[in-house]
């Protein structure tokens, strides 16, 4: 146990942005969620389940607080999918993998990128075309260093992997990179930070609670130290997210699975956790977050309802939380701004 009282609660206010002004609000789950020069950019998901909704991009105004035009597929887009991810590199949004119709088959290995510029859409095929490329997949994880893109684990045909493959757009060269000592999954939390790669939790036919961190200079897995007694449950299709300094945030997350599967909704979590870093990764602090009811008007406490298969990143040191699934199988079209003191 630490000696400076790692157990303390942290607080956070949540702030929810007005999305009900316009018609492009579109509630939705399993979709992708990126941020750029303070827009929000969702793609994909589904509303009813198993059907991909469309393959329009839908913006929003963080700053200004208000949906933009929406912008149709130009160029080489991406067909309409469920349980692809996203991730931002060099000012552009990339997307892979997802599931294209009702009977929920893995699209194939393609990396498709965004340019916010010239709203266009490329296909990013790899320089050599008979080199390995991973599996294809959906409910996998996705996030990016400073020069690379990196996919982890999810879910193929049939099963779950627990594979790890980065992608160097400017070479176009996916490489296959170490297999962690862990199980195979769907829905895990993966981020990047100081170099590393964080992993938490994730679905293998029971919710899970594993912390490891992936070395890219070295790549190794590892299992950080723990300090603290109290640390977040289990769960999947959580959020996880590095704040930009040396702290992560896990959020939200399913912790009981439907018993129908992806046609139903399960149980879901509504707690958020801090995970501070220390010694390079080696040494970890989780603290549970309240939220402080002043931010709301006379007291009133300002929070999304609980919800699994949403969408969070960060944003000016702050997480923006998109939809999402709740315990009525209903999608959520709200957006919502977290800030941890």
């Amino acid at each position: 146990m630490s000696s400076s009282s790692p157990d303390v609660v942290l607080t956070a206010t949540w702030s929810e942005l007005n999305t009900t002004h316009h018609k492009t609000n579109v509630p939705r789950s399993s979709h992708t969620l990126a941020v750029l020069a303070d827009h929000a950019y969702i793609f994909g998901g589904e509303i009813i389940p198993r059907i991909p909704v469309d393959n329009i991009i839908y913006v929003y105004n963080l700053t200004a607080q208000h949906w933009e035009n929406p912008i149709e597929p130009v160029g080489d887009a991406p067909s309409p999918r469920v349980g692809a991810t996203s991730a931002v590199l060099s000012g552009f949004i990339y997307v892979f993998g997802g599931r294209g119709v009702k009977d929920m088959t893995p699209l194939v290995s393609d990396i498709y990128q965004f340019d916010p510029k010239t709203r266009r859409w490329s296909i990013i095929r790899p320089a050599n075309e008979s080199a390995p490329v991973p599996e294809p997949r959906s409910f996998h994880g996705m996030t990016a260093s400073e020069t690379h893109l990196y996919v982890f684990a999810g879910c193929p045909i049939s099963g779950r992997l627990n594979d790890l493959w980065s992608f160097n757009p400017l070479s176009r060269v996916w490489t296959q990179l170490a297999f962690p000592d862990v199980s195979a999954r769907g829905g895990p939390g993966i981020t990047y930070a100081d170099g590393k790669l964080w992993l938490f939790g994730g679905f293998n036919g029971n919710e899970l609670d594993d912390l490891r961190t992936y070395s890219i200079a070295t790549d190794v897995w590892s299992s950080p130290t723990v300090l603290t007694s109290s640390r977040p449950p289990a769960r999947s299709v959580h959020g996880l997210v590095h704040l930009g300094d040396s702290r992560l945030v896990t959020l939200y997350g399913e912790k009981d699975p439907s018993l129908v599967g992806h046609e139903g909704a399960g149980k879901f979590w509504d707690d958020i956790w801090v995970l501070d870093i220390h010694e390079g990764g080696q040494k970890v602090e989780w603290r549970q977050v309240t939220i402080d009811g002043a931010a709301g008007s006379g007291g009133h406490v300002v929070k999304p309802k609980d919800r699994g298969w949403f969408q969070a990143v960060a944003w000016k040191g702050k997480v923006v939380l998109s939809g999402g699934l709740d315990v009525d199988n209903g999608r959520l079209g709200d957006l919502f701004v977290l800030d941890v003191v």
